[in-house]
């Protein structure tokens, strides 16, 4: 029997919320958003204290990311969205936001099978921009958790990896 899935912080209201707007969307934006859904809550459903699972975490963190946030696999679309989050330009959120660093690693994990140490900070950070996209795309207001990575904080997690 598996967990039940955690969004911490997450009021019932909210949750109400963010069904009613799911429902409320078209067809196909709607049958985007669901699966991301799926795979965010995977992630959340298979914590893993082992570095080599974290990287499945991040992995299942990204899927859902991408869904949400790159329907056309472009991360500028990804750093609009952030950008409208956080009321600033895009350059100012590709300056915070490392997204097309993290797509880089996600690319060298699947396409090369770079293992890297993997800090549970990371898939925290994952975390935040799945579910702050996730509000954003359906018009729920909440505090946004990136707000905590506005410092530049999100980049030293990629910079301090290394491969292994």
């Amino acid at each position: 029997m598996h967990d039940p899935p955690r969004l911490d912080g997450f009021a019932a209201d909210s949750a109400k919320q963010l069904i009613a707007n799911l429902y409320g969307l078209d067809d196909a934006t709607r049958n985007r958003l669901s699966p991301a859904i799926r795979w965010y809550m995977r992630a959340h459903r298979h914590p893993a204290p082992d570095e080599e699972l974290r990287i499945d975490t991040f992995l299942n963190y990204w899927i859902a990311f991408e869904s949400l946030a790159m329907p056309n696999e472009d991360a500028r679309s990804a750093l609009d969205k952030l950008a409208a989050i956080h009321n600033c330009t895009r350059d100012e959120a590709r300056e915070v936001f490392p997204i097309v660093r993290l797509q880089g690693l996600r690319s060298r994990i699947l396409h090369y099978g770079e293992v890297h140490p993997h800090d549970h900070d990371l898939n925290q950070l994952m975390d935040a921009l799945c579910l702050d996209v996730l509000m954003h795309l359906l018009d729920v207001l909440a505090q946004p958790r990136t707000t905590a990575y506005l410092d530049g904080s999100a980049n030293r997690l990629i910079t301090n990896m290394r491969r292994s």
